[in-house]
């Protein structure tokens, strides 16, 4: 299936439909979560990070701030400014960054990179590629 929506709410299901999903398709979560998950994280999250499956979820309200702020209306949150406010608290060090950063590498490092996260290794947590390092 290129989408796969799951409205029971049911919470083991978001794996169910994960696996329902052809590679590049996705899972809209419409239910709201009735209780635990109990399911196989690590099954759910490869289906999510491994390339050859890259199956997107999204949560049925995810897309209820308009993109950019001008289109807001006069409503307080848009995805523009949601993410000026971020980067503006990462700046001040409210939201602190620097731990999840593993390696700044030269763009031409991607291959072993994206060959280092393909095969898990742990050390890559939070890989920048810096373009001034060419």
């Amino acid at each position: 299936c290129e989408a796969v929506v799951e409205a029971t709410g049911v919470s083991d299901l978001a794996v169910t439909a994960a696996k329902l999903c052809a590679p590049g398709g996705k899972v809209v979560l419409l239910g709201t979560p009735r209780a635990k998950f109990a399911g196989d994280g690590l099954e759910l999250l490869r289906r999510i990070h491994i390339s050859s499956f890259n199956v997107t979820f999204t949560g049925a309200h995810e897309l209820r701030y308009p993109l950019l702020e001008a289109q807001a209306g006069g409503q307080k949150h848009s995805i523009e400014r949601n993410v000026r406010q971020l980067l503006a608290f990462i700046q001040s060090g409210r939201l602190k960054v620097q731990p999840l950063l593993s390696h700044v590498l030269p763009p031409r490092k991607c291959v072993e990179v994206y060959e280092a996260l393909k095969n898990r290794d742990e050390d890559y947590v939070g890989v920048v590629f810096d373009w001034r390092m060419e």
